[in-house]
């Protein structure tokens, strides 16, 4: 069948492209060339971003509906699940150099950063002292080098960088693409510590 929303790809050791399916609760599976392979075996609620793990093998899916993050095998079986209780409609992840897991809770308001196994790590975007303000809906999130983090917001439209060796959350000077800071950024990706793409919705 047709692909209804999709929100979110990835690309696999053997390069074959998983895309989410996000309105038809599903993961599809297709050749380089987007030829048709499979569908993954399990339905997922509202399924918006993916990240292939390139140190273990295997997918993690961004559940946006059910407020939580999956764990999927290579060929895309269930292995397990986190995030129930933690998270409030996780909208994007992203991997970082120790194969940690970075995810913009958007429903919260926050990043965090959990173990490969579900366990919490870090919390960034309550504000630091009066001086930046709270994250306001993070929708995007990108890791660079170092642990450093781009976070994009939808409400506002900004950006923010996050420097790990500061351990500071700062807004980008740069406006986003169209020129005055209107529209939703979708997609964020980070090359050698750069902005590569940015994607928005309006």
């Amino acid at each position: 069948g047709q692909l209804r929303h999709p929100a979110g790809l990835a690309v696999d050791d053997k390069g074959s492209l998983w895309v989410a399916d996000s309105w038809n609760a599903r993961l599809g599976q297709f050749t380089a060339d987007g030829t048709f392979i499979a569908w993954a075996p399990d339905s997922f609620n509202r399924p918006t971003d993916l990240c292939w793990d390139e140190q273990r093998g295997g997918l993690w899916v961004a559940e946006t509906g059910a407020s939580r993050i999956v764990r999927l095998g290579a060929d895309g079986s269930f292995l397990f699940a986190f995030g129930k209780g933690e998270l409030d409609f996780p909208e994007s992840l992203a991997l970082d150099a120790d194969g940690n897991i970075v995810v913009a809770d958007t429903g919260n308001g926050l990043v965090k950063r959990f173990t490969p196994s579900g366990v919490l790590l870090d919390v960034l975007g309550m504000g630091e002292s009066g001086r930046v303000p709270p994250l306001r809906y993070p929708q995007a999130v990108a890791t660079g080098p170092a642990g450093d983090m781009l976070i994009a917001e939808r409400d506002g439209a900004g950006l923010r960088f996050f420097r790990n060796t500061h351990r500071s959350l700062q807004p980008l000077n740069s406006p986003l693409p169209d020129g005055h800071g209107c529209g939703f950024p979708c997609d964020i990706e980070m090359v050698t510590g750069l902005i590569r793409t940015i994607g928005t919705t309006t």
